[in-house]
């Protein structure tokens, strides 16, 4: 795993790799089990998926607890996904609000 900016992850050589990227909530909506939220860091954004199946029940019931805004510490794989800005989202193994 590398610890990376946003800026840098807009780079299709970065897909499939596991990555922690630390930045604030933009937007957030939800989905059923699924929690979207975008990540700002710099000016640059990444859409950031979290599902229930893959982080558990009581994790995600925290991640539903996040606001706009909020310090985040994210490590995740990193995938092609067009209808997301920018064509990437990261599908969250780990989420950590920053102190």
């Amino acid at each position: 795993m590398v610890e990376v900016s946003i800026a840098e992850i807009h780079a299709k050589k970065m897909l499939g790799k596991e990555v922690r990227i630390k930045g604030w909530v933009f937007r957030r909506r939800k989905s059923g089990k699924i929690l979207f939220l975008q990540i700002r860091e710099s000016g640059a954004i990444l859409q950031c998926t979290i599902e229930e199946n893959i982080i558990g029940p009581e994790a995600f019931e925290e991640a539903r607890k996040i606001s706009i805004e909020s310090s985040v510490e994210i490590i995740g794989i990193l995938r092609e996904e067009p209808r997301s800005p920018g064509g990437i989202e990261l599908s969250v193994n780990k989420l950590k609000l920053s102190d």
